[in-house]
C-alpha cells in the first residue's frame, strides 16, 4: 500500500489521532542512537547485560545490602553489589546481582528485597520507557496490574506501588 493510501485511509478514519515521533538530525525515528544507548543517557535494558540501576533524578545505584534492595548515593569502583544481570524468563526481565545469584524481587506485598536464588513470577520486571527519559520498572500484581518499583519515603528502600515518580537508568558495567 503506497504511503499516500495510507495517509488517506488514517485521515479518513472518524477515530484517527496523529503521532509526530521526535527526530534526530538524520531523519531517525529510533530512540537510540543506533547502538542500544539513548540519545538521552543511559542503555537499553537487555538480557546477558551487567547494569548499574541508577536512580535518574538523584543517581543513587541500586545496591544489595544484607539482602535489602536499597539506593545508594554512588557505586564504588569494583562495588559488585551495584551490578545487575538482566535475565529473560517467559517475556519478562529480571535482574540478578551476579555474585550472589540472587533477584530483585518482591514479598508478595509491596517490599522490595534480593532474597530468591532462581527467577519466578515475584521476580519478573518490565522495564518501560518514560517521555522524559529512562524507565519504569513494573512489577506484575495478580491478574493483569503492573506496579511501579519506587524509592520509599525513607529515600533509601524500594516499595512497589501503583503510582510513582521514580525513574531509573541501565548503565553498562563495561562503560563504567
Amino acid at each position: 500500500m503506497s504511503d499516500e493510501k495510507f495517509a488517506s485511509l488514517v485521515l479518513e478514519s472518524p477515530c484517527s489521532s496523529t503521532f509526530t515521533p521526535d527526530t534526530d538530525s538524520q531523519g531517525t525515528m529510533d530512540a537510540t542512537s543506533g547502538n542500544g544507548r539513548l540519545t538521552g543517557g543511559g542503555e537499553v535494558p537487555w538480557p546477558n547485560t551487567t547494569y548499574l540501576i541508577v536512580e535518574k533524578a538523584t543517581g543513587r545505584v541500586l545496591t544489595l545490602t544484607n539482602g535489602e534492595v536499597v539506593v545508594k548515593s554512588s557505586a564504588m569502583a569494583g562495588d559488585r553489589n551495584t551490578h545487575w544481570l538482566c535475565v529473560e524468563k517467559s517475556g519478562y526481565f529480571g535482574f540478578v546481582n551476579p555474585p550472589t545469584g540472587r533477584y530483585v524481587g518482591h514479598d508478595g506485598k509491596n517490599h522490595i528485597y534480593a532474597a530468591a536464588k532462581e527467577m519466578k513470577d515475584y521476580e519478573y520486571l518490565t522495564p518501560r520507557l518514560h517521555p522524559n527519559g529512562g524507565f519504569q520498572l513494573l512489577s506484575p500484581q495478580s491478574g493483569s496490574a503492573l506496579k511501579l518499583l519506587c524509592v520509599t519515603e525513607n529515600l533509601s528502600n524500594l516499595a512497589r506501588r501503583h503510582h510513582g515518580t521514580t525513574l531509573w537508568e541501565f548503565r553498562k558495567v563495561e562503560d563504567i
